[in-house]
Parts: C-alpha cells; sequence; structure tokens
C-alpha cells in the first residue's frame, strides 16, 4: 500500500471496497508503519479486524484474498478512476452521515514542515478567522471528522495538497479556491470535486 494519502484514497482504497470481503473471517492485513491517518481508515474499513505487521513484504499467510488494480485491464483508466472515486465516497456517505455541525466556510491549514507553503499564510488565516472560518487541520483529525466537515463545507480555501482529496465528500455546490503559490497547476482537484 502507500503512505501518501491522495494515492491511498484514490487507488487502494476502491480496491479494498471493492472486494467486498467478510472481514470477519479475514482480516485486513496492513504495514504498521503507515501514517495513522490510513491506519484508522483501514481500522473503519476492517471493522477493526486488522493486523498490523512490521513488513507486509514478507509475510507468510495461511490464506489470502487480494484485488489486482483494475487499471490494468481498462482503455479507459480515467473513466475507471472516477468511478472507484464515487464509490469511496458512496461507501464512506452512507455510513458517515454529516452531524449537526456545519462548517460553512474552512480554510484548509497545511503542514508546517511541507512543501508549496504561501508566504503569507499567517495574513491570509487571520483574515479569514475574522470573516467567520473555521481553520480546519486535516492531519490532526479523524477520518470521521474530516468526512463530517467536508459534507457540510459551502466554502473551501486551501493551498494544493493531499488533504484536498476530501473535496470528494463535499457536495456539489460547495465552491473551492485553491491558493496556488506557483507550483504548477494541479487539475486533479478540479476534477475530484466535480464527482
Amino acid at each position: 500500500s502507500t503512505s501518501n494519502w491522495f494515492h491511498f484514497i484514490t487507488e487502494v482504497l476502491p480496491r479494498i471496497i471493492e472486494i467486498k470481503v467478510d472481514f470477519t473471517k479475514f482480516p485486513l492485513l496492513t504495514d504498521k508503519s503507515l501514517p495513522k491517518s490510513i491506519i484508522e481508515l483501514c481500522k473503519i474499513v476492517s471493522h477493526d479486524n486488522l493486523i498490523l505487521h512490521e513488513s507486509i513484504a514478507s509475510c507468510k499467510v495461511h490464506s489470502l484474498i487480494t484485488s489486482m488494480s483494475s487499471h490494468i485491464h481498462s482503455h479507459d483508466s480515467n473513466q475507471l478512476k472516477e468511478l472507484e472515486i464515487i464509490r469511496v465516497r458512496n461507501y464512506f456517505q452512507h455510513n458517515f452521515v454529516s452531524s449537526q455541525n456545519i462548517f460553512n466556510n474552512i480554510l484548509i491549514k497545511r503542514p508546517t514542515n511541507g512543501l508549496r507553503k504561501l508566504l503569507n499564510y499567517p495574513e491570509i488565516e487571520e483574515y479569514l478567522l475574522k470573516r467567520n472560518f473555521i481553520v480546519v487541520n486535516p492531519e490532526l483529525m479523524t477520518f470521521e471528522d474530516q468526512i463530517k466537515v467536508f459534507q457540510s463545507a459551502k466554502l473551501v480555501i486551501a493551498e494544493p495538497g493531499a488533504a484536498l482529496t476530501n473535496l470528494i465528500f463535499c457536495s456539489k455546490q460547495t465552491k473551492v479556491i485553491e491558493l496556488n503559490p506557483g507550483y504548477g497547476e494541479f487539475e486533479f482537484w478540479k476534477k475530484y470535486s466535480s464527482l
């Protein structure tokens, strides 16, 4: 599997959901070095029947169910990827209904140690806080809370990054403003937010 949030949500998770295995009989085996947010997501999908292993590259098992990437057999991998993203969104929106908390306007906070930094981010945050924005840091939130925040968002402002993967949980009416500090176009955020 992958430790990148975007790639896990868009490539690995659809395959886990697709196999429709009974996790009471077959636990989900994954690498214990994955980020906590991905391990939490694996626990949710496997209904807490998760085995964390030092290295899944060398692991002896009695019985194994696996799902190959469906992109291998597809002539239109973009269309197939869209269908997989829709499957992930529907799976979680069905299981996590938005709470009473309404987060109309959110500013997504990026990790302080990451790339693609806006030099004037502190000023932007201060300006938006005065205008009733809520600052959210998905890295510090549970997956369920992330879904609920993005489901209820009317306006999302963010720098480009993996947290924008959560746009798949937004309503089609949600407006998104990407504050791009000049690191190129990231078309996939636009694409996934419109599914």
